[in-house]
């Protein structure tokens, strides 16, 4: 049984925290005041004050020694707006903010924060806004936190806190797993992984990617492609000044061959590794994961039967397998396994996906797809503690 936080983030004091710290526009950077407390977050530069209340906070923590923050509305492009309207409107406030996500990220230096306020103190006074900024619409939840990354997640929906799935760790709570399995974030499948990259939070760890080999292969080849076409325009560009204007650009092209060339590099070792991985057989997951893509199915069972355990009480393997049922076109049993999954693992939200797939096959009509949507994008909001409405302003911004 996961201990309820929600009584001891309550209890945290309503302490101001200010500190200075570097405010990333694009390319360059601002100093900023920032202010943290029970009702939002201020930041105040020569010119600007702007007060995020919290009932637009849509995500926020300390990721290494920064604060990303992501607010509806308030867009930094919008900030002079707002200056001018109230210069020219004494005691009139901007409110003409769009009603869209905003991200910010700010740089500070743990040293100089206040006297006694460690870095995840702060995380702690960020986590206590945000929640409370949760409790505002919803009455009442159970929020939990996996024990090794910290992650909260609403569970108030079910009936008990077993099988819950940590969308950040990439694994069932509780449930040891292979270090390198996980679901990749470009194809999307449970499979085994060759790079994961991770950053320390305030009191946990956030998985910024996952990637397996298909995938990194993918990017490496159009990375290639990429710094190739950037060396060709560069040739181009100093061909046309030297013919034109006798100039050339000796910069460019170095940085356009040392670009090249690393690109080469990675292409090289990329392929190397592809050829042991195919000398040695590869992984059994990612061999499952690949037969699935191509929907063969019965070879995926095939080897599916000769690993160890039980796969029906692994939901990244049942996602596998509903998914390569639906590449294969038989979308009945498809969603046969999405009900198993979301009947075994409620709050994973691949099994809701995967059933709005397979009854979009299936010939259902726009109305179920719509409710079942709505249904996968509750769970996500439970997930990670937003309410419906905020957890469709921050899938918006990835749009």
């Amino acid at each position: 049984m996961l201990e309820n936080i929600v009584p001891r983030i309550q209890q945290i004091p309503d302490r101001e925290i200010e500190f200075d710290a570097q405010l990333a526009i694009e390319e360059n950077s601002v100093k900023v005041t920032v202010k943290i407390d029970d009702a939002g977050l201020t930041m105040t530069t020569k010119k600007d004050h702007i007060h995020f209340p919290r009932s637009t906070w849509l995500d926020a923590g300390v990721v290494k020694n920064a604060v990303y923050f992501i607010v509806s509305g308030y867009g930094y492009d919008q900030w002079s707006k707002k200056r001018k309207f109230e210069k020219k409107n004494p005691g009139e406030t901007f409110s003409d903010f769009p009603d869209a996500a905003s991200s910010y990220s700010l740089g500070f230096k743990p040293k100089k924060l206040p006297e006694g306020v460690s870095v995840a103190e702060l995380d702690q006074r960020i986590k206590k806004t945000f929640v409370l900024a949760y409790l505002d619409e919803v009455q009442d939840p159970k929020i939990v936190e996996c024990p090794d990354c910290k992650t909260m997640m609403d569970v108030t929906p079910y009936q008990s806190d077993d099988s819950l799935f940590c969308e950040n760790c990439s694994r069932l709570i509780g449930v040891p797993d292979e270090p390198d399995r996980g679901i990749c974030d470009g194809c999307q499948y449970y499979t085994q992984l060759v790079e994961q990259k991770k950053e320390e939070g305030g009191e946990g760890s956030i998985t910024t990617s996952r990637i397996c080999h298909p995938c990194r292969v993918s990017q490496t080849f159009w990375g290639f492609l990429m710094a190739l076409g950037a060396a060709i325009l560069i040739g181009l560009l100093n061909f046309a000044t030297l013919f034109f204007a006798n100039r050339y650009f000796p910069v460019l092209i170095i940085a356009g061959v040392l670009s090249l060339l690393w690109s080469v590099f990675q292409l090289v070792k990329v392929i190397i590794y592809s050829a042991a991985r195919k000398a040695t057989g590869g992984s059994p997951l990612a061999n499952v994961a690949a037969q699935l893509k191509k929907g063969n199915t019965d070879k995926a069972l095939e080897i599916i039967n000769t690993l160890d355990g039980d796969f029906t009480q692994n939901p990244g393997m049942l996602m596998n397998l509903s998914r390569g049922l639906a590449n294969s076109g038989d979308f009945a049993k498809a969603e046969e396994f999405a009900d198993i999954m979301i009947g075994n693992f409620p709050n994973f939200q691949f099994g809701y996906l995967e059933k709005i797939g397979a009854r979009a096959g299936l010939g259902a009509d726009e109305t179920e797809l719509n409710e079942l949507m709505e249904q996968a994008i509750a769970v996500g909001a439970c997930n990670s503690v937003r309410s419906v409405r905020r957890a469709k302003l921050m899938a918006a911004m990835g749009d």
